[in-house]
């Protein structure tokens, strides 16, 4: 159509639905309580991008391309019947980035269990772990990237502690 061919109806809905949609993205947009930089400056002070780390993978952007592993990679290790030491050992991890958010999504399993699968045993083994053989190094948090779930971003203070792992 071109322009002369619209009706009088169209030629008011149509701007009216772009005006509209305009103003519903900057209302949909939201706004958050810390920036990218902050979280990551949180623990840039303790980790360098080249070490071996396992936490969130809102963390990735920061370390080299080997360097991170995701708690998603933790729900294999009931497949392969490896225990979380193991694991943690096996990757040569020198640091735990751990979030609060781990305990939540335990806490409202399986409601979550599609991000990172079902963690449960896992975070058995994970707290002693933390305990036992790791020192803690930092503790911070951030409402906004303590957590990887859309809908809990900047719903509350999230924890987040770096664990360093004790050499063996």
């Amino acid at each position: 159509y071109t322009l002369e061919q619209l009706s009088l109806k169209h030629k008011i809905v149509i701007p009216l639905l772009i005006m509209a949609t305009i103003a519903n993205t900057f209302i949909e947009i939201p706004s958050y309580s810390s920036t990218y930089y902050e979280y990551i400056y949180s623990i840039a002070k303790y980790i360098e991008p080249g070490d071996k780390v396992l936490g969130n993978i809102n963390a990735d952007y920061y370390f080299n391309s080997e360097s991170m592993t995701d708690y998603r990679n933790l729900t294999y290790l009931d497949r392969y019947e490896q225990s979380f030491a193991e694991y943690i050992y096996t990757k040569k991890i020198d640091y735990i980035i751990y979030s609060d958010e781990l305990e939540y999504i335990n806490n409202y399993s399986p409601k979550y269990n599609t991000m990172y699968g079902d963690l449960t045993n896992v975070t058995d083994e994970m707290n002693p772990f933390l305990a036992n053989e790791c020192t803690k190094i930092s503790e911070f948090t951030n409402k906004t990237y303590g957590s990887s779930i859309a809908p809990l971003i900047d719903k509350r203070p999230w924890k987040i502690q770096i664990f360093k792992v004790k050499d063996r």
